[in-house]
């Protein structure tokens, strides 16, 4: 299975995204313009859509308007995480941007994962830090989860983007599935 994360913030390769034969996932920013009404051209294809909520990350590093952040107060994540997922019709799952600080907590995944359950929706753990607790916490909120395998484009390189695609590959062939 391929993600493709931050759908919409550029339209040129979002649209290319859309156009690509095979089932994908499209993972639309909650930030993204008018990304209500472009899920239905990746539904149109054969995509399915989900949401690519931020969370808050390691740094300094800005994960986007509205993200979910450790520190503050259960409600205003939670309006938030509703917020985004409401504005994302037909999403049928989440998956967090950046997020290595949130991934780690177990109260800030749990809140996540309630609303998942509650609204019928799967988690895809982007594995963003090697300890994340996040897909833990799904499972443990019987949320459907499943966790990244391959990050395709950890490097813009043509060659090192081959190397990964080669390597999903082979957990593919392995496992008979992989997430990339």
């Amino acid at each position: 299975v391929f993600l493709i994360d931050e759908m919409e913030l550029n339209r040129p390769q979002s649209d290319r995204a859309v156009a690509l034969q095979g089932p994908l996932m499209l993972s639309g920013m909650s930030y993204a313009r008018d990304l209500a009404l472009q899920v239905p051209r990746g539904t149109a294809h054969g995509h399915e859509t989900m949401l690519h909520m931020p969370v808050e990350p390691l740094g300094h590093t800005n994960p986007g308007p509205d993200a979910l952040l450790t520190w503050l107060p259960p409600a205003a994540n939670l309006a938030r995480l509703r917020a985004a997922l409401d504005g994302v019709p037909g999403a049928v799952a989440l998956n967090q941007h950046e997020g290595s600080v949130g991934s780690l907590s177990a109260p800030l995944m749990d809140l996540v994962m309630g609303e998942l359950h509650e609204r019928g929706m799967a988690f895809v753990d982007s594995m963003t830090i090697p300890h994340s607790v996040a897909l833990r916490r799904a499972l443990a909120d019987e949320v459907p989860a499943v966790a990244r395998d391959v990050f395709l484009d950890n490097s813009p390189d043509p060659a090192a983007i081959r190397a990964q695609l080669a390597q999903t590959e082979q957990i593919a062939r392995r496992y008979g599935l992989a997430i990339a």
